[in-house]
């Protein structure tokens, strides 16, 4: 009789074993930009001769912030002279789209969307809190709802709005006093007048691209097996990342997350409809760099989405001088970077 051979139950677990460790090499074993000179960039025509050092200095600084904070993109453009002379976008829009960075894509702005209805309310001469920087403490009901008018976020506030939500208010006001949508007087008054092309806000009606917490989300087995499991092997189509949309945001990942990327995860951002005015706005460096232009009371100040710094405006009145800066990365300090572009540009 010829004995069995001996089992190997472990061998059959072998191919799962190997299909595991490769998921978690991809997840975690990589950068994004091991090479910071070939991190892909999408800029405006050349900057005028007196600023090209300057411009190619900022250039260098910038692609070692990407690379050393495993920062997936940012954008940049710099006035200098009180003209526009550089605008470049640095990275991915969306690591899984492998959507580019350019001067047009938008970014949201958070508690910095207040400089913004600021100066609409002071067009009706309408009484404002300090502009928003710091955390802003908003109950969590209001990232599952979606307004259409900022006044239909004003039952869900606490008796004692925190400054941030003194915003909504202000945004209800400028409706209330204009006579129309809150996001119609800021086109009108604000955004047309300073070709500001590419600044909104946040739709209640277009679907949430995170779809977090909404019914149309996948459950999440299915949502883990897709974007772990389907996209990387190429099986599930492949994800696009529209133009209009603002940029993806990412946080650092976890060993035992499975949707992480390059130790990287999509950031909940729910739907910011009913944050109107105090945080729902998105926009471009090269338009908030025309707005502070035209509006020399704006001082250098940053913006804030869910206690992470994601923009930046560095502000030298004196030289003519702005530097807007905005990532979707929250491993960097986009006023830092500010700064040393800001830096790179001063005589």
């Amino acid at each position: 009789m010829i004995p069995s051979p001996p089992r190997r139950p472990w061998l059959l677990l072998l191919p799962l074993l190997l299909a595991a460790a490769w998921l978690l090499s991809r997840a975690f074993g990589q950068t994004l930009h091991p090479d910071p000179l070939a991190i892909p960039s999408v800029g405006q025509p050349a900057p005028p001769p007196p600023w090209a050092d300057a411009t190619n200095r900022s250039r260098a600084l910038l692609r070692a912030a990407l690379a050393q904070n495993n920062l997936p993109g940012l954008s940049v453009a710099v006035a200098a002279g009180g003209t526009l002379v550089w605008a470049e976008g640095f990275g991915w829009a969306d690591l899984a789209a492998r959507a580019p960075v350019t001067p047009t894509t938008r970014f949201r702005l958070g508690t910095a969307s207040t400089l913004l209805t600021a100066a609409a309310a002071a067009r009706l001469q309408l009484e404002t809190p300090n502009p928003t920087t710091g955390p802003t403490g908003e109950p969590e009901p209001l990232s599952r709802l979606r307004c259409e008018h900022p006044s239909e976020a004003l039952p869900h506030l606490s008796a004692n709005p925190s400054p941030n939500q003194r915003w909504i208010l202000v945004s209800a006001a400028i409706e209330s006093a204009s006579g129309q949508p809150f996001l119609r007087y800021l086109q009108d008054q604000i955004l047309q007048p300073l070709q500001m092309a590419n600044t909104g806000a946040e739709s209640a009606t277009a679907e949430n691209p995170e779809g977090i917490g909404e019914e149309g989300e996948d459950p999440p087995p299915f949502t883990i097996l897709r974007q772990a499991i389907l996209e990387p092997l190429g099986i599930a189509p492949a994800p696009v990342h529209p133009p209009t949309r603002p940029a993806t945001l990412y946080e650092p990942g976890f060993p035992h997350h499975p949707l992480a990327r390059h130790g990287l995860r999509v950031l909940p951002a729910r739907n910011l409809s009913c944050y109107s005015g105090a945080r729902a706005l998105f926009s471009t460096p090269s338009d908030l760099v025309r707005f502070a232009l035209a509006t020399p009371a704006v001082a250098s100040t940053h913006g804030e989405l869910h206690g992470h710094r994601l923009v930046a405006l560095e502000v030298d009145p004196t030289r003519g001088l702005v530097v807007a800066l905005a990532t979707n990365g929250t491993t960097a300090d986009p006023a830092a970077l500010a700064r040393a572009v800001a830096a790179a540009f001063k005589p």
